[in-house]
């Protein structure tokens, strides 16, 4: 595992009780590029802007960026019993290039179906359980990716792009999106060359700005229930957003509600 920019790891070959052996590394400013050792997971933590804890976890070809948005720290994440370690704090923005079909990006946030100590929850504070980050973008060394899985995360924006931006890449796994929402100027999307498993989990992409959300690759766009980190179930819901494909309204051909 390589880190450039500002992170660090913090252990290294942790084996995870679901098998996984990862490297965690920690973000110490703004920006921070990783790789990940073969079979390996890299995972490097932040504040999202509701300060919950967020875990990025990559492995796989090709390298991540990461790059926060508001940026603030290093700080005590208050709602943790966690005063040792500190944390930057922002809306992160996700760059993954060189990829191919083994590459996979799990985003999701520290709860208490995530965690593996469950001793980092104060009493008092409502975790809102999801984790909050501004877009994923991907380019391919070879036109393909493995899995996309942030059913835990919403996407938002007031301005650029935020969703999932991967034109061009055939998905081999799934791609799960808890939901994005474009506020002021933000273009909403939902781009990827191919995937044939692609799930709204909890959310109804609702944009707050009127927008459509552009959408391609896309052969079926479910509605289906998801799970907050703290293990709260979040009902399926129906779509209100209209999708547009080269500008041409695809909704009705896309999307399956619950």
């Amino acid at each position: 595992m390589k880190v450039v920019g500002q992170g660090s790891e913090v252990g290294s070959n942790i084996t995870h009780p679901n098998g996984n052996v990862y490297d965690q590394l920690l973000l110490e400013g703004p920006a921070v590029t990783i790789t990940a050792d073969p079979g390996q997971v890299s995972r490097i933590s932040f504040l999202d802007l509701n300060n919950d804890i967020v875990q990025v976890e990559f492995s796989g070809a090709g390298s991540l960026s990461l790059v926060l948005d508001a940026n603030s720290g290093p700080m005590s994440a208050t709602n943790y019993n966690q005063p040792d370690v500190l944390y930057m704090k922002g809306h992160a923005g996700i760059v993954i290039v060189g990829a191919d079909e083994t590459t996979n990006l799990s985003v999701f946030s520290v709860g208490k179906l995530t965690a593996v100590n469950q001793a980092l929850f104060r009493d008092g504070v409502a975790y809102d359980g999801m984790a909050d980050i501004g877009y994923v973008a991907i380019t391919s060394a070879n036109g393909k990716f493995g899995g996309l899985r942030t059913a835990n995360a919403n996407y938002f924006a007031t301005s650029g792009l935020t969703g999932v931006y991967a034109p061009g890449v055939q998905f081999v796994g799934p791609v799960y999106v808890g939901d994005i929402n474009g506020y002021d100027a933000a273009v909403a999307m939902l781009a990827v060359g191919t995937a044939s498993e692609v799930k709204i989990t909890g959310g109804n992409l609702l944009q707050p700005n009127g927008q459509s959300v552009t959408v391609s690759g896309i052969g079926q766009l479910q509605f289906v229930d998801g799970t907050t980190s703290q293990g709260d179930r979040l009902p399926a819901q129906t779509n209100q957003a209209k999708l547009e494909s080269n500008q041409v309204d695809v909704t009705n051909q896309l999307v399956r509600n619950p």
